[in-house]
């Protein structure tokens, strides 16, 4: 069964060889093969890319992704509020053809996506050099005139994904579940720290009956509530176990646990391992923001 994720804030990145099984999240994502050749699998459909495809995933799409060969990919993955109105295009649409390649965009266009990731990880590494030297470089591109360090990112990613969508072949979808399923994301997110988080606030806070979220929930998230809420909770918890030196404890109640017992019973069903295992694995591999 595919598995839904969220994000509390957008992954930019590049990889080598990456493989992962099939999920899904109401944020959409991007992969660009840099080099070598990359397998995408999306609702039943291979997709085997090769240097210079690119494959846009729109809002619970579900997808899974294999290497299949020696390769850098550029990996974003983003809520579509990030990027203004070609974030409602996202949210509205449907591609008739996922998949482009960067020979049909005017020149530099893959080089921009690359600069737009490697910026990305400089600024979560506070690299401040890198960060002006790649910010000069997409302030000179075509598409931004100013912008700070991460509105540059997201002003350069939005501009990106309207010419993509441009060239998608793109056609209305119902929308209508998708923007009810990002209030209650919203939401909950709002008030993770809330351990008395419940259905009945949630009914209360996004207009809609407790029938309908659990239906809504259980067809485009694949979840129930609780289910949701635990696993929301504990990707808030691995952010701050990463990114912060926090005790367990008090990330624990931060991220509306009642007590630090429930909250390693959890961690543990979710991740595999305790919070305190998660953070030194993390501190191993630098802090990798796709654990």
């Amino acid at each position: 069964m595919p598995v839904f994720f969220t994000h509390s804030q957008p992954i930019i990145l590049m990889k080598r060889e990456i493989t992962y099984y099939s999920h899904f999240h109401y944020e959409a994502e991007l992969i660009y093969v840099v080099s070598g050749r990359y397998r995408v699998i999306s609702k039943g459909v291979t997709y085997d890319l090769s240097e210079g495809d690119i494959w846009l995933g729109f809002p619970f799409d579900e997808h899974s992704y294999v290497d299949i060969g020696d390769n850098v990919t550029m990996l974003a993955i983003f809520a579509p509020e990030h990027l203004g109105a070609v974030g409602r295009l996202l949210c509205t649409r449907r591609p008739g053809r996922p998949v482009v390649n960067i020979s049909e965009f005017p020149p530099g266009f893959g080089d921009g996506l690359v600069r737009v990731a490697q910026m990305w990880m400089a600024l979560n590494k506070r690299n401040e050099s890198a960060v002006r030297n790649y910010e000069n470089e997409l302030l000179d591109s075509r598409y931004i005139g100013s912008a700070t360090t991460r509105e540059t990112v997201l002003a350069y990613l939005s501009a990106a994904i309207g010419e993509l969508l441009g060239a998608m072949d793109i056609s209305p979808r119902d929308s209508a579940g998708v923007y009810s399923i990002q209030k209650i994301v919203n939401c909950c997110a709002d008030n993770i720290s809330d351990p008395e988080l419940s259905m009945n606030k949630l009914t209360a806070a996004v207009g809609l009956s407790r029938s309908q979220i659990s239906r809504l929930m259980s067809s485009m998230m694949k979840t129930s509530f609780p289910e949701f809420l635990h696993a929301l909770r504990i990707r808030q918890a691995r952010q701050l176990l990463m990114f912060t030196d926090k005790t367990v404890t008090d990330i624990a109640f931060e991220c509306g646990f009642m007590s630090q017992r429930n909250f390693n019973r959890v961690f543990r069903e979710i991740t595999g391992m305790t919070p305190s295992e998660f953070r030194e694995r993390s501190e191993e591999l630098g802090n990798d923001t796709s654990l």
